[in-house]
């Protein structure tokens, strides 16, 4: 426990230094990252049952399909690519591998990280979706628990989570 805790104030330090030279990095993916989570927010306004109107399916397949797993993974991209000079992108582990870190506390460290980001939107998601849909329907069901809950918590941390605990 203690030389994880070690390891995590090491991964920490890391980022900050690299961050504090490149703060575009960082900022540009956390630009797209929450434009990605506004978007999942507004289309959580519309309760879950009038999402499964024939006509209105399309909103509900998108709000699956892209936000609720690209918003993660453009926000995790900064520690999960590096760039050294202008256009050379490389994977952080090999940027990291001269650190005394185990790989295991660094995917530890980035799948904390990706869970304290994914419960923040997941609460923000869950709040609109049951306030509107009190305002809207005049009810709040199952549905719209379970629906928030898939689309804003279990596929982007299983999606995201998957990635960085398969990365070498």
């Amino acid at each position: 426990m203690q030389i994880e805790l070690k390891q995590e104030q090491k991964i920490e330090q890391f980022f900050e230094e690299y961050y504090r030279v490149k703060k575009w990095d960082k900022q540009s993916n956390d630009i797209v990252a929450g434009i990605f989570i506004m978007i999942q927010i507004l289309l959580m306004v519309l309760p879950v049952h009038t999402l499964w109107e024939e006509e209105n399916r399309w909103i509900l397949l998108t709000s699956i399909g892209t936000l609720s797993f690209c918003a993660p993974l453009f926000y995790m991209a900064s520690y999960r690519l590096v760039k050294e000079g202008q256009q050379n992108v490389q994977m952080l582990s090999q940027k990291i591998k001269y650190l005394p870190v185990d790989m295991r506390a660094l995917k530890k460290w980035r799948i904390r990280l990706l869970l304290q980001w994914v419960e923040k939107s997941f609460l923000a998601c869950m709040l609109i979706q049951l306030l509107f849909s009190l305002i809207i329907i005049h009810k709040i069901s199952w549905m719209n628990v379970v629906y928030v809950s898939i689309v804003a918590f279990v596929i982007p941390m299983l999606s995201n989570g998957l990635l960085i605990w398969l990365e070498k």
